[in-house]
């Protein structure tokens, strides 16, 4: 949905069912969505973590961390743009 490609639209249906078998597939959200933004991106990576430990586990983590991700872009964005210059930041 992200990118209007289904994922791997790159691969020949060859190479895409040998990736499949071999699972060598791998989620990388950088490379899934180059053009997204690094918010969106670092979202992604807790969302397709391959380590079960650290992937986000349900939908009140998932809701929490994107709350997190975006508040800070937004405050990075905000600073960036305005200039706000916060005591602790240098």
């Amino acid at each position: 949905m992200l990118t209007s490609n289904p994922p791997y639209w790159h691969l020949f249906e060859t190479e895409f069912l040998a990736s499949v078998e071999a699972r060598i597939l791998t989620y990388d959200s950088f490379r899934l969505i180059p053009n997204g933004s690094a918010a969106m991106k670092l979202y992604l990576s807790f969302l397709l973590d391959e380590n079960k430990q650290k992937r986000l586990a349900n939908g009140t983590e998932a809701r929490e961390k994107l709350k997190q991700i975006f508040s800070l872009y937004l405050a990075c964005f905000y600073h960036r743009l305005f200039g706000f210059q916060d005591e602790g930041y240098q």
